[in-house]
This record gives structure tokens, C-alpha cells and sequence, in this order.
């Protein structure tokens, strides 16, 4: 049974929700993995949490999207009771429990250039270009010739769609080098510009072997980044740039590239390599300074046997965030699994246990991390009892001023309690109908103390 998210609940009734969501104790698992830093011999240690999402349905090549305290992840073309589905989609708002959206499709109409019989749409992801401002990178197959795929673009002014095709013509399409594959947009904020990496899918014209391109002469499959307008987030500047290359140690290909920065500016590019049916594929990185590189290649971050995972692969990431998604052996499909990846200095998680018949993942971070979220449980139960008993117009203002702080706790860190708050509130407004008597009471009636709180949220934090 598929659940399906049909609709957006009303803002106040959705940020009871978060609240929550927020509430629930994690129950991720962590693995440790070296993560080494461009120019920099020195490893940083990274701990990663894996679980499956959806009780391991077929969630293939998942991108991951944040909007506000939400995620959206986007899929490969998959069958939804016998409809087929040209882009799943799922959604979450704490990261942990995600629903599927079913047969609700993000991409239904597809351009005249792909093959309407196996149009066989591959590993979509969505940025956000601005407010109700969206677009989607896909690859798909070419209807003159489906032995190759391209790239296309698409925009939507809502995340969930639907999204409509943009020009008649693929976005990219090197046929001559055996096509493209696995596009993933990345905005850069140091210099506000916008990006695409993707695979040149060489392998498609491969001598044979290990999918496709194991036997000897190797065809190359290089990850490419192409600069981008950062308005419309597809007109081309300038020529592609090759970042890296498949190599022996590499199989029969590079792919799945994703693109994020660490908070001392370092780029890194997460990709696959290895052949996806076998248990050699997994999720690698490689480091550089510069976005254009050169990139510093290193050994796998996930692979065969992370925490009970068998051929993990295509790791996308929020941008600049540490919450990211990747797919992996399970029941016989690619489920998606979610990851949290973070610096750990010099510490080191131990003992990580995957229980397949369970489908937890248990380690002693658990009891470390469920020990902090308490403390945060406790001040989230109190502003959650808070606003469920307060009229509907003084929560809607506490609701306003949390979303602008991004952190539902800082009402709560920086006042006494949220009575103070309101009491605030009430000596402000009686503060302006005194210095002007001609106010109107009915502009005060749906934004009490809007813009004249002498408490802020945002600014009195720093």
C-alpha cells in the first residue's frame, strides 16, 4: 500500500506537524569513513547514517531537495500499481519517515525529442532558481536513436510540479560520444553562480564486458560541469569542463555526480564507479579547491558491506547541507537510503550493526544523539502546548516570527517563555494606538504587533 501526499496542509496546521516530527527520537546508523580534504594530507573523520527509506520500495538514482524544514526527493522512471511513472517523487519533514507521492508524476509530459515508448527517464534532480521558481535536469531516451540518452530541462513554478518541458531540443546531447546521463544541478553562493555536472555516457558504445565497457579499447565516460545562467538556470556559459575520468581501478565507468562545499571551501564531487550489478559500485568523492578543479581523487566513502548495504551508489546532497540520499540493493529493487554526513574532527563512532530482518541500523551514536535531542524534546513539548492553547491570530504570529529564524527553539532560547512574548506584543501595540489615535483596529486584527515587536528573534540572538 502506497501512501500518497495529496495535498499542503494550512501553514499553522503544517508547523504543528513539524513540531512533531521533531519530537520523535532518531533511530539512524552510523558508519565511519575517512574523508580527506584537497592540498591536505590529513583525514578528517566523517560518520555517515544509512537507513532505508519507504520500507525499501524501488526508489532508483534519488536526488534530494530542501525547502525551508522540508525534503522532496525526486526518482528514476518507476511502475506504480502497473502505471508508469516518469518521475517518482517522495517527501519528509524530518528526514527519517518519507511518503511516497505514488502515481502523482513530477514530470507527465515529456518532450517531442524522447522516445515515447521506453522514454526510460533517468536520475532527475531539482533546484530551486527563487520563490515558486523551480527546475528539473533529467536524462532521457533519444526517440531517433534510444540507444542513446540526453539531457533536458524543465521548470515548475511549485517543487511537487508538474514540471514542463523548456525547448524543443535536448539541453545536451554528445551522441558521438555515446550520449549523457545523470545531470545535478549546484549553486555556488561565493560567487553566485549556477552549475551542472553530468556524465558523458560512454559506455553505451562500449565493446562489451561488465556494463558495456570493460573489453579493451576502454571508451571514456568523464563527469563534465557546464556553467549555467543563475536566473533561468539552463542558458550555457561557456564550454563544458572535464573534472575526472574513468581510470583501470574504475571498472567500466564513472557516474552519478553531485556537487557540494564544505564550510572551509572546499568542492567536493561525489560520484560512482564500478559497474551498478555488482557489488563493486559504490559512492567515491574526489576534493578540490576550485569548483573548475583539478580534483583530488580518493578510495570509496560507501561501499558492499557499509552497514549491511550491497552496491551503493549515486549519493546526491542538499546543497551545501549534510543531508543527503543514495540507492543500494534491496528486495530485489534499488531502494533509497538516507545519509548524514558530517565532520567528526577526530572522533570516532564504533560498533555499527545492520539488521536486515529488522531494517534498523543500531550504534552507540544512537544513545549520544538521543541523549542531546532530550533536551530539545522537552523545550519542543512546551512551545508545541503552547500554540495548540493560544487563539489562532497569536499563534500565527509566534509561527511568523519562528519561520524567520529558521529554528522553532530560538523563541524559546532567547525569551523567558513565549507569555513574555505576547505580553511584548500587547505593550507594543498599545504603545502605537497612543502615539497615533487614528489606527485602525481592524489593521491590527490579523497582524498584531507585525514589524513593531521590540524583540526579535533573529537580530537579539547575535
Amino acid at each position: 500500500m502506497i501512501n500518497v501526499l495529496a495535498k499542503r496542509a494550512d501553514p499553522s496546521l503544517r508547523f504543528m506537524s513539524i513540531l512533531a516530527s521533531r519530537l520523535l527520537l532518531l533511530t539512524h546508523a552510523v558508519a565511519t569513513n575517512d574523508f580527506n580534504i584537497a592540498d591536505n594530507t590529513t583525514a578528517v573523520k566523517r560518520d555517515i547514517t544509512l537507513t532505508p527509506a519507504m520500507n525499501g520500495i524501488n526508489f532508483t538514482d534519488p536526488s534530494v531537495i530542501r525547502i525551508g524544514n522540508e525534503w522532496w526527493a525526486f526518482s528514476t522512471m518507476s511502475h506504480y500499481n502497473g502505471k508508469r511513472v516518469h518521475v517518482p517523487m517522495a517527501h519528509t519533514y524530518d528526514f527519517n519517515t518519507w511518503t511516497s507521492f505514488g502515481q502523482q508524476d513530477a514530470l507527465p509530459n515529456l518532450p517531442n525529442w524522447v522516445y515515447p515508448d521506453a522514454p526510460a527517464v533517468w536520475a532527475p534532480d531539482v533546484v530551486q532558481l527563487g520563490p515558486g521558481r523551480f527546475i528539473m535536469y533529467y536524462s532521457a531516451a533519444l526517440k531517433s536513436n534510444p540507444q542513446f540518452h540526453c539531457l533536458g530541462v524543465a521548470s515548475s513554478p511549485a517543487v511537487t510540479g508538474p514540471y514542463t518541458p523548456i525547448g524543443t531540443d535536448p539541453w545536451a546531447c554528445p551522441t558521438a560520444q555515446g550520449g549523457a546521463i545523470d545531470p545535478a544541478g549546484y549553486y555556488d553562493p561565493t560567487d553566485n553562480t549556477r552549475w551542472v555536472v553530468y556524465k558523458i555516457d560512454g559506455n553505451s558504445i562500449g565493446h562489451g564486458g561488465s556494463c558495456g565497457n570493460t573489453v579493451q579499447p576502454i571508451v571514456s565516460t568523464p563527469i563534465m560541469l557546464q556553467q549555467v545562467s543563475v536566473n533561468d538556470g539552463f542558458t550555457k556559459i561557456g564550454s563544458p569542463i572535464m573534472l575526472i575520468v574513468n581510470d583501470p581501478a574504475d571498472g567500466p565507468y564513472v557516474e552519478a555526480p553531485s556537487l557540494t562545499r564544505m564550510p572551509d571551501g572546499t568542492y567536493v564531487l561525489y560520484y560512482s564507479s564500478n559497474c551498478y550489478v555488482t557489488p563493486l559500485y559504490d559512492v567515491s568523492y574526489a576534493t578540490s579547491k576550485n569548483i573548475r578543479g583539478p580534483y583530488k581523487r580518493f578510495g570509496g566513502l560507501v561501499r558492499t558491506g557499509t552497514c549491511g548495504l550491497t552496491a551503493p551508489g549515486g549519493l546526491d546532497m542538499a546543497i551545501n547541507g549534510d543531508h543527503a540520499v543514495c540507492h543500494a540493493n534491496w528486495n530485489g529493487g534499488r531502494a533509497m537510503f538516507t545519509a548524514l554526513i558530517r565532520g567528526q574532527s577526530s572522533q570516532r563512532y564504533e560498533d555499527c550493526v545492520y539488521d536486515v530482518e529488522a531494517n534498523t541500523t543500531r550504534s552507540n551514536a544512537l544513545k549520544r544523539r538521543n541523549e542531546e535531542l532530550a533536551k530539545e524534546n522537552t523545550q519542543l513539548r512546551t512551545l508545541y502546548d503552547f500554540l495548540q492553547n493560544r487563539p489562532l491570530v497569536e499563534a500565527e504570529e509566534i509561527f511568523r516570527r519562528i519561520r524567520c529564524t529558521q529554528d522553532p527553539l530560538e523563541v524559546l532560547r532567547h525569551v523567558t517563555t513565549a507569555d513574555l512574548l505576547m505580553a511584548q506584543t500587547t505593550a507594543s501595540e498599545k504603545h502605537t494606538q497612543s502615539q497615533d489615535p487614528q489606527s485602525s483596529s481592524s489593521n491590527r486584527k490579523y497582524a498584531p504587533g507585525s514589524g513593531s515587536l521590540k524583540y526579535d528573534p533573529v537580530h537579539d540572538s547575535q
